[in-house]
């Protein structure tokens, strides 16, 4: 199975857009969504909107919950802006849409469990990955075997990440 994952897409359309571009062409059989349409840029509307087009498998990020939160608490003064214009902007729907949202996605595919999270398994702030990138945890196949799942995605960090780790014999 061929999956795409898209995540932190904070409101910017014009990025989401193309990046839906790409994968029209990539023929693709699943879309993941890690969380975090929402926040920094101009458009939550269009980017919530064209994120449930694309897929029905999405997560919920820490700028999703501050939105439907309106709870800025610890965030930077550019991320709390993002948040203020989401909450004066975003329609009914959509914050329906964002509360809506799950934690955590669990499901099998080719014989393979997958768990979907925005931060950690563990917190939709934590940041998981390997110096250096400023981490909360660090990214080993212990976090894997705790999530309980072969493939393991996360958002949060804003950086493009692949870690294979081989099951032992």
């Amino acid at each position: 199975m061929k999956i795409a994952v898209i995540s932190d897409i904070h409101s910017n359309i014009q990025a989401l857009r193309e990046v839906a571009r790409d994968i029209s062409h990539a023929k693709v059989d699943m879309i993941l969504c890690a969380g975090d349409i929402v926040g920094y840029c101009a458009n939550p509307n269009e980017c919530c909107e064209t994120v449930q087009e694309m897929t029905k498998h999405i997560v919920l990020g820490n700028h999703d919950s501050a939105t439907v939160k309106n709870k800025t608490g610890g965030m930077s003064d550019l991320a709390k802006a993002g948040i203020r214009h989401a909450v004066e902007v975003l329609t009914p729907a959509n914050l329906r849409f964002l509360r809506s949202l799950p934690s955590e996605l669990r499901f099998t595919t080719g014989g393979k469990k997958v768990a979907v999270f925005h931060g950690s398994p563990w917190s939709i702030k934590e940041y998981v990955g390997e110096p250096p990138v400023p981490i909360d945890i660090l990214i080993d196949e212990s976090c894997v075997r705790l999530a309980d799942c072969d493939v393991l995605v996360l958002g949060h960090t804003h950086v493009p990440y692949v870690k294979k780790y081989h099951a032992a014999e």
